[in-house]
């Protein structure tokens, strides 16, 4: 019952800090549902990473199945080096709370699209940049970090993204 008031004060002061609500974009109202929907799930930045990695293994099996090549899945063990690494490196400076948040932002992005069908339509480069550009997503991420009260930029939002990270190298 007290886990309930807490997120009924936190959604009613969402509400709140924005009064003009005919101005309110939808994306803004996405990230605040998402958020409140966050902040009662459970916290493991770790697994959460993970299911991110296993949402974009499903979508390229599906657009490899479409296309009649080969895909292999990502192994539990690099999965979870890759997580370890990006948690120590470009996720270091937030919370696991935060880091949850954002990986689950990612997680929501590729089951949309495997949802979606896009993920048998499009290519893999297009697949990977159409998260750079989704909202949806930009709004998620912000208001997972809006929670900190961090002033969040573009680069920084493209560099939380999981797969522009390992494309960059880090």
């Amino acid at each position: 019952m007290k886990n309930w008031l807490i997120v009924i004060f936190i959604f009613t002061s969402l509400l709140f800090v924005n009064c003009d609500f005919e101005n309110s974009k939808y994306d803004d109202d996405y990230g605040r549902v998402a958020l409140l929907q966050l902040l009662v799930a459970p916290n493991n930045p770790g697994q959460t990473c993970k299911d991110a990695i296993s949402k974009k293994d499903e979508c390229f099996t599906i657009l490899a199945n479409a296309n009649g090549f080969p895909y292999t899945n990502t192994s539990e063990s690099t999965k979870e080096a890759t997580c370890d690494s990006l948690r120590t490196s470009a996720f270091k400076d937030m919370t696991d709370r935060a880091q949850t948040c954002v990986f689950q932002c990612q997680v929501r992005d590729w089951q949309t699209k495997v949802n979606s069908n896009e993920c048998a339509i499009s290519t893999p480069n297009d697949l990977l940049n159409s998260s750079n550009t989704n909202p949806v997503v930009t709004a998620c991420i912000r208001s997972c970090l809006s929670a900190t009260s961090n002033v969040v930029t573009e680069d920084k939002i493209l560099s939380l993204l999981i797969f522009n990270t390992l494309q960059s190298g880090e």
